[in-house]
């Protein structure tokens, strides 16, 4: 009898992390395996926070070298796309924290993991 190569214990609307079954033949050291599979939208962020992260890491050691610099606004718009990377560069690297615009951060460090856990995407 052939297994489907789906579980099927998971919510179709699942839509970050699946859980695959893959068939190896019998008599190996496995009999069937689990892979994790991430979906696009879950490694976009992934990306985008990693981008905010190390552009706020940047713009902290070009200021203290007295190198160019990031434009605010750059770091601004990182930022909305990449919120939980911004603040944790704010708070590993100490930066911009004395900046009121900055404040928005956490903001919508908190908008975007609530729209994640209202859409069920984590």
């Amino acid at each position: 009898m052939l297994k489907t190569p789906y579980k099927t214990d998971l919510p179709l609307t699942h839509a970050l992390i699946n859980t695959t079954t893959l068939n190896v033949p019998h008599g190996s050291k496995f009999d069937e395996m689990h892979m994790i599979q991430i979906s696009p939208f879950l490694a976009f962020l992934v990306a985008v926070n990693t981008v905010s992260l190390v552009l706020f890491g940047v713009d902290k050691l070009k200021s203290m070298s007295g190198g160019w610099r990031i434009p605010e606004n750059r770091l601004l718009l990182v930022a909305l796309c990449g919120p939980f990377g911004a603040f944790a560069g704010m708070l590993l690297f100490r930066h911009k924290t004395r900046k009121i615009k900055f404040f928005l951060v956490p903001l919508l460090t908190m908008t975007q993991f609530g729209a994640l856990l209202y859409f069920r995407l984590i």
